[in-house]
């Protein structure tokens, strides 16, 4: 990942991210439909959560969403949010690490859903 001109760490976040923030995805940390739903996510469009073999929790549907992208060489990274809401997004593999780590310079706690 690449930042140019006058971008850095900061500005990833407060200039593009907040940008782009509706794009992410935003649930409640019970919504296991919303969840299941949420095949508009890059590489997430043939997903399907198979909650009778794959578990009901949320915890069981990113599992499952985790592992669908990693053959897509895709990565599901969580940002914590100030309240009980959960947010995420899909980035490529190979860019995940630089993410995390100028989010963590921008002082957003984010990690990568392990598949």
């Amino acid at each position: 990942m690449e930042l140019c001109g006058d971008d850095n760490d900061l500005t990833l976040y407060w200039q593009h991210l907040l940008a782009v923030g509706p794009q992410f995805a935003r649930l409640d940390w019970k919504d296991a439909d919303g969840l299941a739903s949420s095949r508009w996510l890059p590489g997430a469009h043939d997903w399907h959560w198979d909650t009778s073999t794959q578990g009901h929790g949320m915890e069981d549907g990113f599992d499952s969403l985790a592992q669908h992208l990693a053959p897509q060489q895709l990565a599901l990274v969580h940002l914590r949010t100030s309240d009980d809401s959960l947010r995420f997004l899909v980035v490529r593999q190979p860019d995940a690490a630089d993410l995390l780590d100028r989010l963590s310079h921008a002082a957003v706690d984010a990690w990568v859903h392990a598949a």
